[in-house]
């Protein structure tokens, strides 16, 4: 069964590259064929897996480049395709007919709640684990759900852990792998930091005892430094880093600066997450540097498009409440004259509870600059109103299609920030591209 469904599948990713299309589907087939599948691959020495809410896209792919620019040949799944039957789909392009994967690196961006589907074929010897918030409740339910699947995943687990240690819900997966090496990536407190927080915070009791925990600081949502008592929060961040300047996009780790070309603490924190991969693999500062400044995802990620009325245009993808707030905080950032877009879509691969739109901060959008708010996607109606009740006193423009959304903009004299959520990401995309020079 082995074999046959590496022909079928071979020959469907081939049928496919011909009408030009790509996708998870192979994977599908060959799962239909054989469940176990992945377990007859011979993998390369180094499986490296990726997860967590929001980021593990910006990590694998920066990751990627840092070791390919090191010299190693990387099989990574560089658009997406984070389920099971994607992991398949990039590894039939990848292995010969026997199994055997040709690769220094399988690096894999993971969804959260397939992490067990994957373990219980492939064992890493490292696992990066970004962060953990609230997120498309109808489809994971409550963030408890996701942490204590992955939980399960390390019980038994013996290879490299790299965490997020600003994170509590994330430094908890230390505690049920036992057998693991933990190494802890944060960054220290800076003029941004805030002793006491009014965002929707998870993770806020000791898992061991119950009680609630500390907080020295806050950077965002519940990303902080923590403590409680004795048994959690005690340890040594092994990476630690210091920001020099969000605005100019200058911090330092371990000493040693670099330059982002984001202007974002939470996209700190995600090249943070790369250094310490990189730094474990011995990569030389200068390559980690070279990657790491001419680095854009170009995917939804802080993509810039020139308008055709001359004005830029920022596009970020935002899912989920502790995603909004940092891209709003990222527009009042700028401090100049602007309108903004805020696209929502209810489809199954968002989720079709959107009541999370009121754990985001809309609020920091009452800002003098922020001259109109024009909303789209399935459930713009529902973002007009939320601004609303935001108490925003300028002009809101509810407009359903995505072509005369982009036209609005064109039609202004303003610079455009456009936050969107998952399945509106790329048909807003589409739409800057046809309306863009």
């Amino acid at each position: 069964m082995y074999l046959l469904a590496t022909i079928i599948g071979k020959i469907s990713k081939f049928l496919l590259k011909l009408i030009h299309r790509g996708g998870s589907l192979p994977g599908e087939i060959v799962l239909r064929i054989n469940k176990d599948f992945l377990k007859h691959l011979k993998y390369p020495k180094d499986i490296i897996l990726v997860t967590g809410t929001n980021g593990k896209s910006t990590v694998t792919n920066l990751t990627y480049r840092i070791l390919s620019n090191s010299g190693k040949k990387v099989i990574c799944n560089l658009a997406g395709n984070n389920l099971k039957m994607g992991a398949v789909s990039l590894l039939l392009d990848n292995m010969s007919l026997t199994g055997k994967v040709h690769g220094d690196v399988l690096l894999l961006e993971v969804d959260e709640l397939s992490m067990p589907r994957i373990m219980e074929d492939i064992t890493p010897n490292y696992i990066v684990i970004n962060n953990f918030f609230r997120d498309q409740l109808d489809r994971a339910g409550e963030m408890e759900n996701i942490v204590r699947k992955i939980e399960g995943c390390v019980k038994d687990y013996s290879g490299t852990l790299i965490l997020n240690g600003d994170d509590p819900s994330v430094v908890r997966i230390a505690l049920a792998a036992n057998g693991a090496k933990v190494y802890y990536y944060g960054f220290e407190e800076y003029e941004g930091s805030v002793k006491q927080t009014t965002e929707a915070s998870e993770g806020r009791f000791c898992p061991v005892c119950g009680k609630p925990i500390e907080y020295d600081y806050y950077q965002y949502s519940h990303i902080g430094r923590f403590h409680h008592d004795n048994h959690f929060g005690n340890y040594d961040i092994d990476y630690l880093g210091s920001v020099v300047s969000v605005n100019e996009g200058k911090y330092c780790v371990n000493g040693e600066q670099f330059n982002s070309p984001y202007r974002a603490l939470y996209a700190f924190y995600n090249e943070l997450a790369t250094i310490s991969i990189a730094k474990l693999f011995n990569v030389s500062y200068d390559v980690i540097h070279s990657s790491i400044e001419s680095f854009k995802m170009n995917n939804g990620r802080m993509e810039q498009y020139s308008l055709k009325n001359g004005k830029e245009c920022v596009l970020n993808l935002a899912k989920n409440p502790a995603g909004f707030n940092e891209s709003l905080k990222f527009i009042i950032q700028s401090n100049k004259p602007c309108v903004v877009g805020l696209v929502l879509n209810d489809l199954e691969a968002d989720g079709q509870d959107v009541s999370w739109i009121y754990d985001a901060q809309m609020e920091i959008l009452c800002n003098s600059n922020i001259e109109e708010v024009v909303t789209c996607g399935t459930r713009y109606l529902d973002m007009a109103l939320r601004m609303e009740y935001a108490g925003y006193q300028g002009k809101i423009v509810p407009i359903l299609d995505y072509d005369e959304f982009v036209a609005y903009f064109n039609a202004q004299a303003k610079d455009v920030f456009v936050v969107a959520n998952y399945t509106s990401l790329q048909l807003t995309r589409a739409a800057l591209k046809r309306g863009s020079l």
